[in-house]
This record gives structure tokens, C-alpha cells and sequence, in this order.
């Protein structure tokens, strides 16, 4: 998820916000904290969850992003800069420390609420939501080369396995990650399925 850190407060005024890392969850999943107010930020969908900054309602506005391999990344951005971390800060040998957190696809996230049950807790989504509606894909239905035109609050998009389109090509915000997180964000989520 990606984020604008420039929002405007209740009075107009501009603000670029310097974000740090709060080390709490909120609904299951990490939250930034601003440097000015100690706010908290959720990833969800880049709302001020507590703090001054939620009591005026801010949020950030959500920029287009991709996960993507590297081969892709390399192949549609030859000039891209890379940032990543060294190994010796993982521990050795570890390319990644969620690689067990993520074999577990049972485990009912941290704190045990899960996703409904519909789905195991931890298999990957591809999500949108917009006016008090939310829908999600599991991203393995999703065909490998292609798109699947779905209407979702009546509107007609495409997704696919690099994101949400609509019609003309625009990019629609969606999320990719794991139900149980999507479900605790979205409770009134639908799940389609192919």
C-alpha cells in the first residue's frame, strides 16, 4: 500500500506528514505514528485511526502500486532504484522473516480473529472497496495472463494478477493481502468467487 503523506487539515492547512512506525495493530495490522501529533495511522486504508489527526478526519490519499516480482519490476522499470534491507539484519541465511509467518495459512492471524472462516485466514486477496462496499478475489483464481470483468458498485472493472483496471485503463485502489486482515478492515466484505 502506498500513500501520499501531503493531506490537508480541518482549518486548510497543508501538511506533509513525517511517518514513523508505531509498533501497535490496529484490526490485525501494523499502524504508522506521525512524528507531529502521534497519531496513528492505519494501513488499511491510510485513515488517522486515534489522535488529534482522526479527530479531524484526515487520511491520506492512496497512490497506484503493484507487487510485483523482480523480473517483472526490472523488465517495466530498468532505471528503478532498489531498497533492501542487508542480511546480516534478518539473522543469517534468512532472505525474509515472514517466511514461516507465511507458511502457517491456517493460523488465524496475531490475535486469532480470522476471516469468517470462508476462506483459511491467510490466503491472499485482491480487494476494493469504495462507498460502504467491499469485494475481494482470491488472487490464485485469478488467471495468470489475463483479466476477469467483474461490476462492483456499479461500475465495470478488470482485474488480474497486476492489479484492478477500470474500462478505460485507469487504475482502481486495491489491495493485495490476506483475508483474515481484509475481512477485520472490511467486515462487510463479499467474496466472489470464479
Amino acid at each position: 500500500m502506498v500513500y501520499a503523506r501531503d493531506t490537508v487539515d480541518a482549518d486548510g492547512n497543508k501538511r506533509v506528514l513525517e511517518l514513523t512506525v508505531s509498533g501497535k495493530l490496529w484490526r490485525d495490522a501494523l499502524v504508522m505514528r506521525d512524528r507531529e501529533t502521534h497519531s496513528l495511522w492505519t494501513q488499511h486504508d491510510g485513515r488517522a485511526v486515534v489522535g488529534p489527526r482522526s479527530e479531524q478526519g484526515l487520511q491520506m490519499k492512496a497512490l497506484p502500486s503493484q507487487k510485483m516480482s523482480w523480473a517483472e519490476a526490472e523488465a517495466l522499470y530498468p532505471d528503478a532504484t532498489v531498497l533492501k534491507k542487508r542480511h546480516s539484519l534478518l539473522g543469517r541465511g534468512m532472505q525474509d522473516i515472514y517466511v514461516d509467518y507465511r507458511a502457517r495459512k491456517d493460523d488465524a492471524s496475531v490475535f486469532g480473529t480470522g476471516g469468517g472462516g470462508v476462506l483459511p485466514p491467510k490466503e491472499e486477496i485482491l480487494g476494493v472497496a469504495a462507498n460502504g462496499h467491499a469485494l475481494a478475489v482470491r488472487f490464485e483464481a485469478l488467471p495468470a495472463d489475463g483479466t476477469v470483468e467483474l461490476e462492483f458498485a456499479g461500475q465495470r472493472l478488470l482485474f488480474s494478477r497486476s492489479g484492478v483496471t477500470d474500462l478505460q485503463g485507469q487504475r482502481i485502489d486495491a489491495r493485495r493481502m490476506y483475508w483474515f486482515a481484509w475481512k477485520r478492515a472490511h467486515p462487510e466484505a463479499v467474496l466472489w468467487e470464479l
